[in-house]
């Protein structure tokens, strides 16, 4: 994880033998490719998940809502972001709700309103009911 080289550490940070401790560390690189890979390390875990939701390159933000250890508390973490992006990606997770879609009906980002007006047109035409909309 010290090389001065970002493809050697972005290829040492996908081994399975790596430590949160690693991912922690790779998580502050400078390079975004670097921290982009930590998300595919099967170490990788809910607080590591939640710092990527904060990273500062957008495509690192936006990729980690679709791995598989994403949870509900990521998505409102998401769903509670300043990026606008990141609200309309938690909308479009399967575990957002009804009672998402209806709250983010007011957000300030017109984007985000129309997103939630989609899901709730699309919940009304499925007929489901359920508090889980997936």
């Amino acid at each position: 994880m010290d090389d001065e080289d970002r493809d050697v550490r972005a290829a040492a940070i996908r081994h399975p033998n790596v430590t949160k401790e690693h991912i922690d560390k790779a998580l502050n690189d400078e390079d975004s490719d670097v921290r982009m890979s930590a998300q595919t390390n099967p170490n990788v875990g809910d607080l590591h998940l939640h710092k990527m939701i904060e990273d500062k390159e957008d495509y690192v933000r936006y990729s980690v809502l679709k791995h598989h250890k994403i949870n509900r508390s990521h998505i409102d973490h998401a769903l509670k972001h300043h990026d606008w992006w990141m609200r309309v990606n938690g909308l479009r997770h399967h575990s957002a709700t009804k009672r998402d879609y209806e709250h983010y009906l007011s957000d300030p980002h017109p984007m985000v309103r129309e997103e939630a007006k989609y899901h709730l047109k699309n919940l009304e035409n499925s007929g489901k009911t359920q508090e889980n909309c997936s």
